[in-house]
């Protein structure tokens, strides 16, 4: 839970993406609801893209000594986006588009 929601760097990938999980415990995961900045269909999908994102991005800081890093972690979740689009039907591919725009804009921001 601390990892994925609670600890600094979580919180500051959370609010950099204007995105604000509500959960209480990570038994709570399945009962998050969809970001309202992002298309509903297939919501679930991108917090699993987001939570895959910084447990690997801890996995490298602790266990590979990569230093702590923002633009990292969400050039990674963007880069595995364009991976998993490939699992989506053709129609539904729109909204990887919109997950990729809003963690985009949140990289440049963050290099402002």
């Amino acid at each position: 839970m601390h990892l994925l929601f609670g600890c600094q760097f979580a919180q500051h990938f959370w609010g950099s993406i204007d995105v604000t999980p509500a959960v209480a415990s990570v038994q709570d995961i399945s009962a998050l609801r969809p970001p309202s900045r992002l298309p509903q269909q297939h919501f679930q999908i991108f917090y699993i893209l987001c939570l895959w994102g910084l447990w690997n991005h801890r996995h490298d800081v602790v266990f590979r000594s990569l230093s702590v890093s923002f633009p990292r972690v969400v050039k990674k979740c963007i880069e595995d986006a364009s991976l998993w689009a490939e699992r989506l039907r053709r129609d539904d591919r729109p909204v990887v588009y919109a997950w990729k725009s809003l963690l985009s804009s949140a990289v440049r921001s963050h290099n402002m």
